[in-house]
């Protein structure tokens, strides 16, 4: 309450000051929030930041609870505690190492996902909830995936694909600067729709602090025009 007040105090007379606690899920907390505060901070120089990053229910969980106020994350959820609005735009697609036979193509069947080894992300992980909400819409049982591991963190599956492990369906943001280095190539799944948003959550019931509104706001005027 006391850092609140402070708070409200410095955005009363024209200067924001104090400390702000972000969430984030996987691939906000490692490639968006990131460049999101730089900018901001430059804005805001007087405002610290603290990123906590967890997977999407975590993250929803801990904003619901009032222990952070405001997050970023990769999939919609059912809770009524909270506000969420899509802020970026995100393309999944599958994931191959170069050298990989499909490394080549452009577009996959979807049956065919069947006969590779894929690397899951962990329950509670937006992207992969995505995925699996997609196979079932598009009438592909998920449980035929030949799942040999799965793992807690973006950047493990990125270093498991890259070493042979299997292959995964992935953000592209994720994956960018692999691609870029050719090392990563990145397919379409014919039928499946891998197209998704990230979304700025915070609490429905509960007032944000000066500090919270601020970053709201900025993150929706940096992101929010790219959404067609």
């Amino acid at each position: 309450l006391k850092q609140r007040a402070e708070s409200s105090l410095f955005d009363f007379l024209g200067a924001a000051k104090g400390n702000l606690i972000i969430g984030g899920s996987t691939i906000p907390s490692g490639y968006i929030i990131p460049k999101l505060i730089g900018p901001f901070s430059k804005k805001y120089p007087d405002i610290t930041i603290e990123l906590r990053a967890g997977d999407t229910r975590q993250t929803v969980s801990r904003v619901a609870d009032g222990n952070i106020e405001v997050s970023i994350v990769g999939a919609k959820v059912d809770d009524p505690m909270v506000t969420q609005e899509k802020l970026l735009a995100d393309q999944m697609k599958l994931i191959v190492p170069d050298g990989h036979p499909w490394a080549g193509k452009s577009e996959i069947e979807c049956s065919r996902l069947s006969t590779q080894i894929i690397i899951s992300r962990e329950k509670g992980s937006g992207t992969w909830q995505s995925v699996v909400d997609s196979m079932v819409l598009f009438g592909f049982n998920p449980n035929d995936l030949n799942i040999c591991v799965t793992m807690g963190n973006t950047t493990s599956v990125i270093q498991g694909i890259l070493n042979g492990v299997g292959i995964s369906i992935l953000s592209t943001i994720a994956v960018e600067d692999e691609l870029k280095k050719g090392r990563l190539s990145a397919l379409s799944v014919k039928g499946l729709d891998l197209d998704r948003f990230f979304y700025l959550t915070y609490a429905k019931k509960r007032t944000q602090s000066p500090l919270c509104k601020k970053f709201i706001t900025f993150a929706r005027n940096h992101f929010t025009p790219d959404i067609s």
